[in-house]
């Protein structure tokens, strides 16, 4: 039985053999030559025809569906943690405070101790606690709730909420809801609860 199996796969073999030089023969011929090297041609040309057919602004088009969605992508950051795309942005995160800070970034909220004053130029993610004897001065944006106990704040820009229990509140900016015993007072020009103020 081995023997009739070698036996098999020689004549096999053989068999390749011949038809592989046979293959050669015909694919050497100069007439089968021309005909691949004319067929290739062809297609080229009719590659580069259809090409040049198409609207500049149809390749533009088509190439940027391969450009990453994530060089669009946005970050947001909610209490100290980063959503999305945040490989290039760098945050201040200021949790106390008690010197002269000026912020025109991004911050994820602050606590504004005794003798601390921050000037936000930018955007705080989170809430703002002013305690006795500090001072806040908001000309961007807080989406959050500043909370006033004792100190100094004066919102210029605009924040979700504002909850005065003691201390000096003064708000010329837009504050979409505002609580407490504390003293405010409202510039006019100012938006109290979706009101302006006169």
């Amino acid at each position: 039985m081995k023997v009739e199996i070698k036996l098999r796969n020689k004549m096999i073999n053989i068999q390749w053999q011949s038809i592989s030089t046979l293959l050669k023969k015909i694919y050497q011929e100069p007439k089968i030559i021309k005909y691949f090297n004319n067929t290739f041609k062809l297609r080229v040309e009719l590659w580069l025809e259809k090409f040049n057919q198409i609207n500049k602004i149809q390749i533009i088009i088509f190439f940027s569906l391969f450009i990453p969605i994530s060089l669009f992508s946005t970050c947001n950051i909610v209490n100290g943690k980063k959503y999305g795309n945040c490989k290039n942005i760098r945050t201040n995160i200021i949790p106390y405070i008690s010197s002269v800070k000026t912020v025109e970034g991004m911050i994820s909220g602050a606590h504004i101790l005794s003798g601390g004053i921050l000037f936000l130029n930018g955007m705080s993610n989170g809430n703002i606690i002013v305690d006795n004897n500090g001072k806040l001065i908001v000309q961007g944006t807080v989406n959050g709730t500043i909370t006033n106990n004792g100190g100094i704040v004066i919102i210029d820009g605009t924040s979700n909420m504002v909850i005065a229990n003691s201390g000096l509140t003064t708000i010329s900016g837009i504050v979409l809801s505002v609580i407490g015993n504390g003293e405010l007072k409202y510039k006019v020009g100012a938006i109290i609860n979706g009101k302006p103020i006169e």
